[in-house]
């Protein structure tokens, strides 16, 4: 999973997360989705590739999902653009044995980083995952990637195993990290219950302090429009 800390200052303004649609992937989609992880690759230490994807891969990621069940879910904009992805998948040790054995993939746009975007698509994920047959799921992390850490310690998943030193990334070397839970925990699932609401409610504070100032802007618009022009 990567969330990628970004290389330049990110959401410098305050981002509009309440007019975002959460939907399933489109092969339209793969440009934006594998733009998105680019991102992280060109950020270094934060992706388990070296190398850029490429829309195909991507269309190949989908379409895969869609034969075997393995959902990809976007973050769009309003106009359709995705900002944010997530992909729930099979681990790959023993795929059919552990088929039910998650492995979440996690993706934002380095202009949204910091917006609140990742959390409120993990918390949609662990919603829809165990609909698609999974009962467990499990992060796999670069050691280096602080913003995916804190996220899956915020969700209070527990790390199941630390491989030190495993990731030779262009010669420097980095710590593997497998995070995981159980869908069925009951200390997990009430501690999830409690974060939805506390994010609910900050995301409606946020829809309020935001709405005025929409507003402001339209009636500025409104008052520029109807001035007579200079002659």
């Amino acid at each position: 999973m990567s969330t990628s800390t970004p290389t330049r200052s990110a959401a410098q303004s305050p981002q509009d997360v309440t007019s975002l649609m959460w939907r399933q992937a489109r092969a339209s989609d793969a440009e934006h989705l594998i733009r998105i992880y680019n991102e992280s690759v060109a950020g270094g230490g934060h992706s388990p590739t070296l190398a850029n994807g490429t829309a195909q891969e991507m269309q190949a990621i989908i379409a895969q999902g869609r034969r075997k069940g393995w959902p990809v879910w976007v973050m769009a904009a309003p106009d359709g653009a995705p900002i944010a992805w997530a992909h729930m998948r099979a681990i790959v040790w023993a795929p059919e044995a552990c088929r039910s054995v998650g492995d979440l993939w996690l993706y934002v746009a380095e202009a949204w980083h910091g917006s609140g975007i990742a959390m409120r698509m993990v918390r949609g994920v662990f919603k829809e995952c165990r609909r698609y047959g999974f009962d467990t799921v499990t992060c796999w992390i670069l050691g280096s990637n602080r913003r995916s850490l804190s996220l899956v310690r915020a969700c209070r998943l527990e790390r199941w195993a630390l491989m030190p030193a495993v990731v030779d990334y262009g010669g420097l070397r980095f710590d593997l990290e497998v995070w995981g839970c159980r869908l069925d925990d009951p200390a997990w699932l009430a501690h999830m219950t409690r974060l939805d609401r506390r994010h609910a409610r900050l995301e409606r504070a946020r829809e309020a302090r935001l709405t005025p100032a929409v507003a402001d802007a339209a009636t500025i618009a409104t008052a520029s429009a109807a001035q007579p022009a200079l002659a």
